[in-house]
């Protein structure tokens, strides 16, 4: 007899547990506040002059990650102290994403302590919106960090395991935080971008590339061409940066 926590349908088997449940919801949560909030963001900056502008309180402007930080703070205590049924814990796990949405749209500002929404370095912020919702992606599916657990004879997971991670710290030191990050969660992207030139600028590129202007420049047209892509897919997202400042 099947168990109730999954469906069998055509051989894929659907993982219908409460902790599942609570998990998508908190992801649904997390992406529909950040595409809200940077549709809003965006009608505050170029669209019609009637659209309401920020919250001010006297001369202050009440940046959204403030609301973000109470709804984490709040959700998370509820999620820990309590114990509550349903819809309780559903509530929470919505809360806790849209607050987590809230906060990390404004990454930048809090990493820079600057009001960079719109500048060159926003685009930071839409960054960690997207390793935020992978990572929550992989929670979900029930991806092991480095494939651990995955079965296999302890040898061969340890082999597995131990080239994996030197995969994920060589992509880490040539500065591609993406396949790094995503190296945790899938065998090989590591190693792909710990075999690939160096990001100018990295660790790696300081370290290894002043004797080798070749490597170099083959790094720089790598990363040019990944920024470009980037800034086009980012900016189609969450909005232009590196023009005008707007309202938030």
């Amino acid at each position: 007899m099947s168990s109730p926590a999954a469906v069998d349908i055509a051989r894929i088997t659907i993982d219908t547990s409460r902790e599942t449940q609570l998990i998508l919801m908190l992801l649904a949560s997390f992406l529909i506040t950040f595409l809200a909030t940077r549709f809003w963001v965006r009608m505050q900056r170029s669209g019609p002059a009637w659209w309401p502008k920020s919250l001010t309180t006297g001369d202050t402007h009440v940046h959204h990650l403030v609301p973000g930080i109470f709804l984490v703070l709040i959700s998370g205590f509820l999620g820990i102290a309590t114990h509550p049924g349903s819809p309780g814990t559903q509530l929470i796990a919505i809360a806790f994403g849209a607050g987590a949405a809230l906060t990390l749209d404004k990454y930048a500002l809090w990493l820079h302590l600057d009001d960079v929404y719109w500048a060159e370095e926003g685009r930071q912020s839409v960054d960690v919106i997207v390793v935020a919702l992978f990572f929550g992606l992989f929670v979900l599916i029930g991806s092991s960090p480095f494939g651990a657990g995955n079965g296999g004879g302890g040898w061969v997971v340890f082999a597995a395991v131990l080239v994996d991670v030197v995969g994920v710290i060589l992509s880490a030191l040539k500065g591609k935080g993406y396949m790094a990050g995503f190296g945790i969660f899938i065998p090989g992207v590591g190693l792909i971008g710990g075999f690939r030139a160096a990001r100018p600028g990295s660790w790696w590129a300081n370290r290894f590339y002043d004797k080798h202007p070749d490597r170099l420049e083959k790094g720089r047209r790598r990363f040019s061409r990944w920024s470009a892509r980037r800034t086009r897919w980012w900016d189609l997202v969450g909005g232009q940066h590196g023009e005008k400042p707007g309202d938030d």
